[in-house]
């Protein structure tokens, strides 16, 4: 959001407080401004319209409306998985790529040691599930920690065989390109040109 945006939120905000019968200060609204300020307009509105149909009977603290943006840990988990298997079948092990979300990157390194690994998981095969739970806590602790700023790329696999033989590996053009599904919760992933991530695998 920006300024100009800020009567309006402040409005919404107000409205809110008036269905749960709360009064709030002009100091407690800066405070959830300051916390809902990264988010778009259109989405802090919508998660204001959710509190009001939720019936809360207190008034969220700003953490809850972050949560019904960006969904629960368990959420977040879940379409974290889902987009490294949109991934998997996009990109496979022979093209690098960078998740904005470094956190999905860790979770890979910290399941399959590997990005070309990753890609041999077969989606039927009888360590998918395994496989699944334990990048659903891997990434809950990835995001717990500091990532560097790097942490989101992964290597293809020519990449890998040219490192481990001395060379420097190129892996092949990457462009950002929007994912389909909710917006600010893992929005953007680096795949190749002109392609899009197909339908989640399971």
């Amino acid at each position: 959001m920006d300024l100009q945006q800020q009567p309006e939120f402040f409005a919404e905000l107000l409205a809110l407080a008036e269905a749960l019968d709360v009064e709030l200060s002009d100091r407690r609204m800066e405070i959830y401004w300051r916390v809902l300020e990264e988010y778009d307009w259109p989405t802090v509105q919508r998660a204001l319209a959710e509190a009001m149909r939720r019936k809360w009977y207190k008034f969220p603290q700003p953490g809850e409306l972050v949560e019904l943006i960006e969904g629960s840990p368990e959420e977040q988990a879940e379409m974290a998985w889902q987009q490294a298997q949109d991934a998997m079948a996009v990109v496979g092990a022979y093209r690098s790529l960078v998740f904005d979300d470094a956190a999905i990157a860790e979770a890979v390194r910290m399941v399959f040691r590997s990005w070309s690994e990753a890609c041999l998981l077969e989606r039927d095969g009888p360590d998918h599930a395994v496989k699944r739970r334990e990048f659903l806590a891997a990434y809950r602790a990835a995001r717990q920690r500091s990532l560097p700023a790097n942490a989101g790329y992964l290597g293809s696999l020519s990449e890998a065989s040219h490192v481990s033989r001395g060379l420097s590996g190129a892996s092949g053009e990457a462009g950002l390109v929007p994912l389909r599904g909710r917006p600010h919760i893992f929005d953007r992933l680096a795949l190749p040109s002109g392609e899009e991530p197909s339908d989640a695998q399971g």
